[in-house]
């Protein structure tokens, strides 16, 4: 555990502490300062006021979502600066909320992953003969992440098959918003992967006119003998 009240120096490694509890440990304490954290090729710096973060910035963009992507992370190096302060403000988000926020974004990110999704993976609507009634009221459950965004990724995904980078560039999407609404999708059973060269048993049948094949029938089949015509044959 982290000793809040040791103010001058936090140090430590994200494999022997979630970055959620390190995170809440300097909300306890109301440190002010930049908590730095490095993994690799990666880095986040994340200011704190008064325990509440202002602002973020790393090797993955800045703000909010960036935030968000290092409650992700599992393993780094951290190092905690008191006092160390900075006039940008790109956080406004109470701390409450970005981490109910990351444990979504982080269940999301381990799900996609088993998956072995990545950003060229073609996706599809798994069913278009839903009304959208129907879709509405499936976007309308608690696992839902944001409807508006999941009702418009599902439209735009029954006219054509799209790759994930389709859709995070037709929507201009951050990561923190893709991957949690892209996997409330999946598991609402309302898009899939489309693994091209599948069965053709997956292919959903066309619904047809019974009139127009009454009406073809009429003109293919004898009404007083009740076989095939001469002119049936004529078809290929």
């Amino acid at each position: 555990d982290i000793d809040v009240e040791k103010k001058d120096f936090l140090s430590g490694n994200l494999a022997q502490i979630e970055i959620a509890h390190l995170i809440q440990s300097i909300r306890t304490g109301s440190l002010s300062g930049r908590l730095k954290i490095r993994r690799s090729s990666s880095y986040v710096h994340i200011f704190f006021v008064d325990g509440m973060p202002s602002h973020c910035e790393g090797s993955r963009g800045t703000g909010e979502d960036c935030f968000l992507q290092t409650l992700c992370w599992t393993s780094g190096e951290f190092e905690f600066e008191p006092r160390v302060k900075t006039s940008e403000l790109s956080i406004s988000t109470t701390l409450e909320k970005l981490l109910i926020q990351g444990v979504k974004l982080k269940e999301s990110t381990n799900m996609l992953k088993q998956m072995k999704l990545h950003m060229e993976s073609p996706l599809r609507c798994k069913s278009r003969s839903l009304s959208m009634a129907e879709v509405e009221r499936l976007l309308s459950s608690q696992d839902c992440f944001e409807p508006e965004l999941e009702k418009a990724i599902y439209q735009s995904l029954s006219k054509s098959v799209k790759s994930v980078q389709d859709i995070v560039e037709e929507f201009w999407l951050m990561r923190s918003s893709w991957v949690p609404a892209l996997a409330s999708l999946i598991k609402l059973g309302l898009i899939e992967v489309f693994e091209r060269g599948a069965d053709s048993h997956n292919i959903e049948p066309k619904r047809l006119d019974g009139s127009l094949i009454k009406t073809a029938e009429r003109k293919l089949v004898n009404v007083e003998t009740s076989m095939l015509s001469y002119n049936s044959f004529l078809y290929q």
